[in-house]
C-alpha cells in the first residue's frame, strides 16, 4: 500500500502529531510530580498507584480525542483536560510545601508526622527519608564549605 505523497499535510496526520506530543509534554512532569511525592512519604504505595491511575486514564482520553476527533465525544478531552489541571493544582502544592519544608521555611508538622499527608504514608518510607535527609544535609554541608 502506497502512501500518498501528501500525507503529513492532512487533518488526521496533523491531529495525530498533536495528541502524540501533547502525551509527551505532559506525562513525564506528572511522573516527576509524583515520584517526588513518594521519595518524601507525602502519599503511600496505594493512594500513590491510584492517583497515577487515574491521571494517565485521563491524559489517555484527552490524547485519543485529539488523535481521533470525529469518533470520540469532546467530552473525553474536556475531562483530561480538568483532571490535569487538577491534579497540578493539588499536587503541585503539595510539591511545594515539602520543598519550603525541607528548607525549614515552614513548621516541619505541616503535612503531618513524617510528612504524610492524612497519614497516608507507609512507615516504611520512614527510614528511606531520613536517609535522604541526611544525604541532602551533606550536599548542604559541603556546598557552604565552598
Amino acid at each position: 500500500m502506497q502512501k500518498d505523497k501528501n500525507y503529513e499535510q492532512g487533518a488526521e496526520f496533523k491531529h495525530r502529531n498533536a495528541a502524540q506530543a501533547n502525551f509527551g509534554q505532559y506525562f513525564p512532569v506528572i511522573m516527576l510530580i509524583l515520584g517526588l511525592l513518594e521519595a518524601n512519604a507525602v502519599l503511600s504505595e496505594r493512594y500513590l498507584l491510584v492517583v497515577a491511575t487515574v491521571i494517565t486514564a485521563l491524559r489517555i482520553m484527552h490524547t485519543l480525542q485529539l488523535a481521533f476527533p470525529d469518533q470520540l465525544p469532546i467530552g473525553f478531552r474536556l475531562l483530561g483536560f480538568m483532571g490535569t489541571m487538577a491534579f497540578f493544582a493539588i499536587f503541585s502544592v503539595l510539591c511545594i510545601l515539602v520543598g519550603l519544608q525541607e528548607f525549614g521555611v515552614i513548621d516541619r508538622n505541616l503535612l503531618g508526622n513524617n510528612r504524610s499527608w492524612l497519614g497516608f504514608a507507609d512507615d516504611k518510607y520512614a527510614q528511606v527519608s531520613e536517609n535522604v535527609k541526611s544525604g541532602w544535609n551533606t550536599i548542604k554541608d559541603k556546598a557552604q564549605d565552598l
